[in-house]
C-alpha cells in the first residue's frame, strides 16, 4: 500500500536522523560524589553504544505495516527516555554538568517527538509525520551541540554525538 509505505518512509527518516545524531545517556551515579572524567566518559560510551544498537536493531526501514512500525517507534521512544533518565541520574564532573543536562533534555524532547510520530502514524497524518521528522532533527541538534562541547573540553564520548 503506497500510503503505508510513505508513512513508513517518514518515520524511518526520523529514526535515521535520531540514530545519526547518536545521542545517548549514562547510568547510575546517584551518590553525592561527582564522577571522575574517565568514569563519566565510560558511562557515556556505554550508553551511546546501547542506544545506537537499539536504533540499528529496530530495522525500522524494513517496516511497511503501520502496526509494526508504530511498535518499533514506541520501543525507540522508550530507549530514548531511558537514556535521558540515565543521564539525569548522573553526577558528572563539574565542567560537564551543563552539557549533561542539555543532552538529557534533548533526549527527553526526542522521546516526546517519537510519541507524536507514533500518534501521527496511527492517524495516517502524512503532513504531521513530515513536520515531526524535521522537529526530531532540530531537537537532536541541541544534543549534538552539547556532545560537541564535551568533545571540545577533551571528553572521549565514543559514538555519542557522531554524525
Amino acid at each position: 500500500m503506497k500510503r503505508a509505505g510513505t508513512r513508513a518512509a517518514a518515520i524511518a527518516a526520523a529514526v535515521v536522523v535520531a540514530s545519526g545524531a547518536g545521542c545517548g545517556g549514562g547510568g547510575g551515579g546517584g551518590s553525592d560524589d561527582r564522577l571522575s572524567k574517565s568514569e563519566y566518559e565510560q558511562k557515556l560510551k556505554a550508553e551511546g553504544s546501547r542506544l545506537k544498537a537499539a536504533f540499528t536493531a529496530s530495522n525500522i526501514q524494513q517496516s511497511s505495516d503501520i502496526n509494526d512500525l508504530t511498535a518499533k517507534v514506541d520501543k525507540l521512544k522508550q530507549e530514548l527516555e531511558k537514556s535521558a533518565s540515565d543521564l539525569d541520574a548522573l553526577n558528572p564532573p563539574s565542567d560537564a554538568a551543563a552539557d549533561n543536562t542539555k543532552l538529557a533534555d534533548a533526549l527527553h524532547k526526542a522521546a516526546a517527538k517519537f510519541e507524536e510520530l507514533k500518534q501521527a502514524a496511527k492517524a495516517q497524518n502524512q503532513q504531521k509525520l513530515q513536520t515531526l521528522t524535521q522537529e526530531v532533527g532540530t531537537v537532536l541538534q541541541e544534543g549534538q551541540a552539547a556532545s560537541d562541547d564535551l568533545k571540545k573540553k577533551g571528553y572521549d564520548i565514543g559514538v555519542l554525538g557522531q554524525n
